[in-house]
C-alpha cells in the first residue's frame, strides 16, 4: 500500500504533462488549419502569382539566345623518322619546342591559327533565322544556301535579308553597308555572280539544299578581325 501511495504523485505529473502536450498539439493543429483556410480564401492570388512566375521564366528562356562553347586539345608525338612533321605543323601556325622526348610540348601561334580557321570556314559570315523573340543561328542542315561577297574588304561589315523562293530565285533587301542603310532590293538566280550595292554577290546552294525549298535568312558579314578575335 505504501508503494502505491508513493507512485501516485508521479503518475499524476505524467498525466498533466501529457494533457499539456495534447493541448499544445491541438493548438498547433488549429493554427495550421487556420492558415490553410486563410490561404484557400485567397487561392486566386496564389494561382495568379504562379502563373506570372512561370510566364516570366518562359519569356526569359525564349528571349535568351543559346550560347555554345567548344574546346580541343592536341597531342603531337615525337617521331624522328618523320622529318616532315615539323614543317607541316609550322604551315598550320604551330611551333614545336626542340626537346627530345616522346611527347613534344608545343605552343600555338594563336593569332595565325584563328585567322586561318576563320578564312577557311568563313566564320565572318553569319546566318540567322528570324524568330518571334530573337533570331536563331542557322547552320548545318538548317542552312540551305551560302553567300560569298568577295568585293568586301576584311575591315568592312554588311548585312541584308535574303528570301529563298520555290523557283530557286533569291531576293535580297534591307541592305546595310558599314552601318549605312542602302535603298532597293534585288531578285536574281542562285549560283550566278550578281552585282549588288554590296559588291559582287554569289548565293550558292549548300549540301542541304532541296528543290522547291523556301526560307528566310538574315545574313551578317562582320569584320575579319572581329570574327577571328
Amino acid at each position: 500500500m505504501q508503494r502505491n501511495l508513493n507512485q501516485s504523485p508521479a503518475t499524476g505529473t505524467e498525466t498533466a504533462a501529457q494533457a499539456a502536450s495534447f493541448r499544445q498539439n491541438a493548438e498547433g493543429f488549429a493554427k495550421i488549419k487556420d492558415i490553410i483556410f486563410l490561404m484557400l480564401g485567397h487561392w486566386k492570388w496564389f494561382v495568379l502569382s504562379l502563373a506570372v512566375a512561370f510566364g516570366a521564366a518562359y519569356y526569359y528562356l525564349q528571349i535568351t539566345p543559346k550560347v555554345y562553347t567548344a574546346s580541343a586539345a592536341i597531342l603531337v608525338k615525337s617521331d624522328e623518322k618523320n622529318s616532315g612533321s615539323e614543317d607541316m605543323l609550322l604551315d598550320l601556325g604551330i611551333k614545336t619546342q626542340k626537346v627530345n622526348i616522346t611527347n613534344e610540348i608545343m605552343s600555338m601561334l594563336t593569332g595565325s591559327v584563328a585567322d586561318e580557321i576563320t578564312r577557311r570556314l568563313q566564320l565572318n559570315t553569319e546566318y540567322y533565322h528570324p524568330g518571334t523573340f530573337h533570331k536563331t543561328v542557322a547552320y548545318g542542315v538548317e542552312l540551305p544556301v551560302t553567300v560569298e561577297l568577295p568585293d568586301l574588304g576584311q575591315a568592312e561589315s554588311a548585312s541584308f535579308s535574303l528570301q529563298l523562293r520555290k523557283d530557286s530565285t533569291i531576293r535580297i533587301s534591307s541592305m546595310v553597308l558599314n552601318d549605312k542603310a542602302l535603298d532597293g532590293s534585288l531578285t536574281f538566280s542562285m549560283g550566278k555572280p550578281v552585282k549588288t550595292p554590296l559588291g559582287i554577290m554569289t548565293v550558292k546552294p549548300s549540301p542541304y539544299y532541296r528543290e522547291g525549298f523556301q526560307d528566310e535568312l538574315t545574313i551578317s558579314r562582320i569584320p575579319f578581325s572581329t570574327a577571328s578575335a
